[in-house]
């Protein structure tokens, strides 16, 4: 099994003392999964992505952030997850076309979806003034650019 090397880093820094149906990542999370089965389950993540089931991929990587806790130890792993569930809702924007050819505007919602619990439960963690990495914050202007454009607005 194959697993993104960021993951391989999270995942030592974590134990170290010192994300065709939509996701539905929400703000009840639900049993800590344990860091084995992140592994596994990033990594069926990554074959559906890299097999081109885009959407597949952003489903089981909610499925992690579902279960994966907003915490220190796991906040570079949430926010990594984060940055994979909206890039896989954006590739099956772009890249998936429905029937008649046009994009289907439901994979940026489902995006805007995971971005807005993150940015709950990352608050609710961490502060209100707490300020969003900058790679979710540039990842989020590009997915509000996207939206807008879909929409017609």
């Amino acid at each position: 099994m194959r697993l993104h090397p960021l993951l391989l880093v999270v995942a030592v820094l974590a134990v170290s003392p010192g994300c065709k149906r939509k996701p539905t990542y929400s703000d009840s999370q639900g049993p800590e999964l344990a860091q084995s089965e992140i592994d596994r389950l990033y990594g069926e993540g990554q074959d559906k992505y890299d097999a081109g089931d885009f959407a597949s991929a952003s489903e089981t990587w909610v499925r992690i952030l579902d279960n994966t806790r907003e915490v220190r130890p796991r906040k570079a792993t949430r926010e990594m997850l984060l940055l994979s569930v909206l890039q896989a809702d954006i590739d099956a924007y772009n890249r998936t076309p429905l029937g008649d050819g046009t994009k289907n505007v439901e994979y940026l919602r489902s995006a805007k979806k995971a971005l807005d619990t993150y940015t709950t439960l990352y608050h609710r963690a961490y502060g209100e003034l707490a300020a969003l990495g900058p790679a979710v914050l540039e990842k989020s202007a590009e997915l509000d650019k996207l939206l807008a454009a879909a929409e017609g607005g």
